[in-house]
């Protein structure tokens, strides 16, 4: 972690790794998006940097708070600009009006839903039956409500429309994040060793949210990547 996040510095003249400064015109190549940052596991999200004297510098999406703001900078002093991306979009089209296709699955059938509910309600009845001091019982009801927080974190699900995309979860009724088709630069489909698959978005602006769909089967994502690239959406199937 401490290899990978140096202090970064970009300014007018150029960039700065720690205390090694390079100059813009010393930039040979940018790669603004992909799995880039070795690591012992596989690869990391990063924007990757290459200087005419071979060095290769990193910016990892998910250990910097600012990549998008840096990602942005650095675009605007070069030459290299992302293929395919669209500056503007409309926005006059209604979402109320438009007829969603929705990519989902069954919570009840996903192990890592079902399995964190199950250890909840098993928790949930050591108060009632035992006689616990009240630090012992506070502490199993927060522990009760970070696996069911975690479990709502892992139960989202998407929706694709002619000008949209749209992202709810199973149970939280209210939760509805819209995404313009014309302002998403890029999805990832992601796996990781210990939590379920994800969708990585990243927009124009090179912000990044990541939302784990559990309940999706591999099935379901395919047929989602077939819908977002008939929007022509860059997708990255990487489960």
């Amino acid at each position: 972690m401490y290899k990978a996040t140096p202090s970064i510095i970009v300014d007018e003249i150029g960039l700065t790794f720690s205390n090694k400064q390079y100059f813009w015109q010393d930039l040979d190549k940018v790669i603004f998006t992909g799995k880039k940052y070795p690591i012992p596991l596989g690869r990391e999200e990063a924007m990757e940097l290459t200087f005419k004297n071979g060095d290769k510098k990193y910016i990892l999406d998910d250990l910097y708070s600012n990549s998008s703001e840096m990602k942005l900078f650095i675009k605007k002093k070069t030459s290299f600009h992302p293929r395919g991306e669209i500056e503007g979009f409309d926005l006059k089209s209604n979402p109320s009006l438009e007829y969603f296709t929705i990519f989902k699955g069954l919570p009840l059938f996903s192990f890592d839903i079902v399995s964190r509910f199950a250890i909840a309600i098993m928790l949930f009845y050591i108060p009632i039956t035992q006689s616990l001091s009240y630090i012992n019982m506070t502490l199993i009801i927060l522990f009760i409500f970070l696996l069911l927080g975690i479990t709502i974190g892992f139960s989202y699900f998407f929706s694709v429309s002619e000008s949209y995309f749209m992202v709810k979860n199973h149970f939280l009724p209210g939760y509805k994040k819209l995404y313009h088709i014309s302002s998403i630069r890029e999805v990832v489909f992601e796996t990781t060793s210990n939590r379920p698959n994800r969708l990585r978005l990243i927009t124009n602006d090179f912000k990044t949210k990541l939302f784990y769909a559990a309940s999706l089967k591999h099935k379901t994502w395919l047929e989602l990547k077939t819908a977002l690239r008939s929007k022509s959406i860059k997708v990255r199937n990487e489960l």
